[in-house]
């Protein structure tokens, strides 16, 4: 099971979220049942994103996500809710190794931590949840440029 933990999220990037929450639905590991979304806010809030209604059009999502349930917490919170066997963070901080990007091992459960937001890096706190840290890039990646290469190294390596 992949848990996607967006962490530190900016509240005002729900355009890139609809994006992000599309191309989930849209994946073979969402039609499986094996992957699941957790969004974590800066300030607190952890909210669990279904990835089975998501509306198409931007208009109808802005509703539809105004109404999902935020609960309290902040990012420890988050993380113990994904029941990780193995935590991995993506940060351009990294090792280039993706093979760590698998549900094989630790129960099969993986939690990849990405950053939710379009400047500046996660906390301390984070990088020290991590068993591995890895990047894809010394560059910064758009949010759902990460999450397709952590979908497609899942896939690949479990």
């Amino acid at each position: 099971m992949l848990t996607i933990l967006l962490a530190e999220t900016d509240p005002g990037i729900t355009e890139i979220l609809h994006r992000l929450m599309l191309n989930l639905q849209a994946s073979v590991l969402n039609r499986k049942g094996c992957i699941s979304l957790l969004i974590h806010f800066r300030g607190g809030g952890v909210l669990k994103a279904p990835l089975g209604e998501v509306p198409q059009k931007f208009e109808e999502f802005e509703g539809f996500f105004a109404k999902l349930k935020t609960e309290k917490g902040g990012f420890e919170e988050a993380l113990k809710k994904t029941k990780p066997g193995k935590v991995v963070v993506m940060s351009p901080k990294g090792e280039n190794d993706t093979s760590v990007i698998s549900g094989s091992e630790s129960g099969g459960r993986i939690t990849v931590v990405v950053g939710g937001f379009t400047k500046g890096d996660l906390s301390e706190k984070v990088y020290d949840s991590a068993d591995y840290i890895v990047s894809l890039s010394k560059d910064l990646l758009d949010i759902w440029t990460v999450i397709k290469k952590v979908l497609i190294a899942y896939e690949k390596n479990s």
